[in-house]
């Protein structure tokens, strides 16, 4: 679908709302690219898959009330603070990959 850019606007306010909205009581949000939003969370305890199935639930439950959203991919990477952002960014995109085969399985 091609989108205008006020539905891209209006796209990427309402995901970074919702994005901030669920993630900011488990770490720092951030905005790192132009479609891209990121957070850190410190607990090593929290089930990041699990958290992460409940955000894109939440989100699928929200494109049903604005109609042209689209499907997000969600990609992590479990890290030390010794990590390098080049090396955890690509560790996040092969979960990303992961999560956009499996995704659809997550609402059933």
């Amino acid at each position: 679908m091609n989108y205008t850019r006020e539905q891209i606007t209006k796209i990427l306010v309402t995901i970074s709302k919702l994005f901030n909205s669920f993630y900011k009581s488990y770490g720092r949000c951030y905005r790192i690219g132009s479609e891209e939003f990121a957070v850190i969370i410190n607990n090593t305890e929290i089930d990041i898959e699990k958290l992460n199935k409940a955000f894109f639930i939440q989100l699928v439950k929200y494109n049903f009330e604005m109609a042209d959203m689209p499907l997000v991919s969600i990609g992590y990477a479990q890290m030390d603070p010794e990590t390098e952002l080049d090396q955890a960014l690509s560790l996040a995109d092969a979960k990303k990959r992961v999560f956009i085969k499996e995704r659809l399985s997550y609402l059933y």
